[in-house]
């Protein structure tokens, strides 16, 4: 099956070219030794006495998943080797029994990618009014169920169509974990709080993360942020302007209580307080600049003013 233009379809963001989405999560694990082992295999071998491989997951993961559909399975063990192995039976979509080396189908990561293509595909449809066509519900269906026709429910009920593509999608994610927790973040300026990362679990990390990325492409989203002020993960709509990397963002219900205005009087009230008794010190005007990170001109004022 082909995968449409997904570009054209709007799926794709104008300012980076991919699909894929910015999340604060935590680390993709894959084993230190991943190679071809024949034409149909994947040799892993996790060597638990050292430090697996480790990633963060990437915008451009997505969009190169999406490609080993019909890649070479040299290009699928380069994949392998940076984001981890799948670990799933792809009928069941359950975790496969942990071993710490064995064999992994290549099968399995064309499956899993013309499954992913799929989805975007009925999404596509969705969006149009329709409700997708037969060819690509049957890939996203196991082999043990029965075929999807035209005559089948989904086929006339978008409603159907709608809710069965949010539920795979959905599972995708249960089935690696996909989860927050709370955590310590570091602002650009050293200022630090507590926030939510995404996180997944010990089995299954890879479908996980590539369902969230999913998900995100269907909720129009551009990235998954922490919230400056209340700390809780949220969606950016790929329509909104993409803030600078080193800035704190806000949801829209702490830029409704303008928090952003209120910390960053608190934290120049804070810099000021603190620059005057570094000044107290004896300490240079320079290194106190340097030191908190503002302009010498602004340090100048805040110590002579009073």
């Amino acid at each position: 099956m082909a995968p449409p233009p997904f570009d054209s379809a709007g799926l794709t963001n104008t300012s980076t070219g991919l699909m894929g989405s910015a999340v604060p999560s935590s680390l993709l694990y894959a084993p230190l030794t991943v190679r071809l082992h024949d034409p149909e295999n994947i040799y892993f071998d996790w060597q638990l006495n050292s430090r697996p491989v480790s990633a963060t997951p990437k915008r451009r993961m997505l969009d190169e998943f999406l490609r080993l559909a019909a890649a070479s399975p040299e290009m699928i063990v380069d994949f392998a080797k940076q984001w981890g192995l799948l670990e799933v039976d792809v009928d069941r979509m359950q975790s496969l029994e942990a071993f710490t080396k064995g064999l992994e189908p290549i099968a399995t990561w064309r499956t899993l990618s013309q499954r992913a293509n799929a989805i975007l595909t009925i999404a596509i449809a969705i969006r149009g009014g329709s409700t997708g066509s037969v060819e690509s519900w049957n890939c996203l269906a196991p082999s043990h169920f029965q075929p999807t026709t035209l005559e089948s429910p989904i086929m006339k009920s978008l409603d159907m169509a709608r809710n069965t593509l949010v539920q795979y999608v959905n599972f995708w994610m249960n089935v690696g974990m996909v989860g927050t927790r709370l955590t310590w973040i570091e602002d650009e300026e050293g200022y630090g709080r507590f926030g939510t990362k995404v996180t997944y679990g010990p089995r299954c990390q890879l479908v996980g993360a590539l369902g969230l990325q999913l998900a995100l492409v269907l909720s129009d989203s551009d990235a998954l942020f922490t919230c400056g002020g209340c700390g809780i993960l949220f969606i950016r709509p790929r329509h909104k302007a993409r803030p600078a990397v080193s800035r704190s963002n806000y949801c829209d219900a702490c830029r409704g209580q303008k928090i952003s205005s209120r910390k960053a009087d608190l934290r120049r009230k804070q810099k000021r307080t603190q620059a005057r008794n570094m000044h107290a010190e004896g300490i240079d005007l320079m290194t106190i600049a340097k030191t908190l990170k503002s302009k010498s001109e602004t340090i100048e004022r805040w110590i002579h003013k009073r």
